[in-house]
């Protein structure tokens, strides 16, 4: 896509700014970003519609007994599962990656290896899955002790709340604590827990903060702005296979479509998931970059180093 000449470096940003030049990156590097997007999700895609199918003919069968041995396709699923999430991890890192020279500027573009990033991309998934896993674990088993030690129905409910609550909370935290590692690894090529750490570093904040400048809520709220946009177009995208099963009269639940129909729908709702989803992945980076920019003064020093460029080019 053409260079639309517009500056994008990042600088601290309000809100509505963040999403703005989500969307203007966005724009900018659309054709990266698509068959990126592409590329890891049309196999986990082709899974998932093929598990769906699975469990639609299930749904679909009045015979118990093929009830009752669905727990072989438990495995699958949460396999698939994982991979989903990894995916979110190393199309993050790619989304920051391609990204950065609009975002902060040449001279401030990832400059290690490519291999050297791919690594530190994959070393970051990982992480970040066990951390996204281990996380809700660790946060429900005071709950899920008291409700297993109490003798009173009373006291085995609270612990059942209690995990919940606890599990929910320790999940919502890893999820904003981590939110950036993926960014860093693609930008500053740190791995693993190192990423992860570099991300909690830029997610707390200052002493003596505002509410509204706290990072956690402004991420929030960007994600939030960026969620809706992103499940309003997915659902448009859908329409598609709805209309389909409509014309074909195909409304039971486990009704599938003629394959050259289920290719061509399936088609669209592929390129239509790697369109879209990207936008949230840039704001994520627009956020990291955002954070370095107010605790690091990233922006004054990728206008230091042009200014120095450009002196050495006289």
């Amino acid at each position: 896509m053409a260079d639309d000449g517009r500056d994008l470096r990042i600088r601290p940003l309000g809100i509505g700014e963040a999403l703005d030049r989500a969307v203007a990156l966005h724009r900018r590097h659309f054709r990266e970003l698509f068959l990126a997007t592409l590329a890891l999700e049309l196999p986990l895609f082709v899974a998932a519609r093929l598990q769906a199918s699975a469990l639609g003919e299930l749904a679909a069968s009045a015979d118990p007994s093929r009830w009752a041995a669905a727990a072989h396709l438990l495995p699958p699923l949460a396999g698939l599962a994982l991979l989903m999430l990894a995916g979110q991890f190393l199309l993050s890192s790619a989304a920051a990656f391609l990204v950065a020279p609009s975002a902060a500027g040449p001279a401030l573009a990832p400059r290690a290896g490519s291999g050297r990033l791919a690594l530190a991309a994959l070393g970051t998934a990982l992480a970040g899955v066990a951390a996204t896993l281990l996380a809700p674990a660790l946060g429900a088993l005071p709950g899920l002790l008291l409700a297993l030690r109490s003798a009173s129905p009373a006291g085995q409910v609270l612990g059942v709340i209690a995990a919940v609550a606890g599990g929910g909370l320790a999940l919502l935290w890893v999820l904003l604590a981590f939110l950036l590692a993926p960014a860093a690894a693609a930008v500053e090529g740190l791995g693993g827990l190192r990423a992860l750490w570099r991300s909690l570093r830029l997610m707390r904040p200052a002493p003596g903060t505002p509410l509204a400048e706290r990072p956690g809520l402004r991420a929030s709220v960007v994600l939030l702005a960026a969620l809706a946009i992103t499940m309003a177009a997915n659902t448009l995208a859908g329409l598609p296979r709805a209309a389909a099963l409509l014309l074909a009269g195909a409304g039971s639940p486990g009704a599938r479509l003629p394959l050259p129909a289920e290719v061509v729908v399936g088609g669209i709702e592929i390129a239509a998931i790697s369109a879209l989803r990207p936008f949230g992945l840039v704001a994520l980076a627009v956020l990291y970059f955002d954070r370095r920019a107010r605790r690091e003064g990233l922006d004054l020093e990728g206008w230091a180093r042009s200014l120095a460029g450009a002196g050495g080019a006289r």
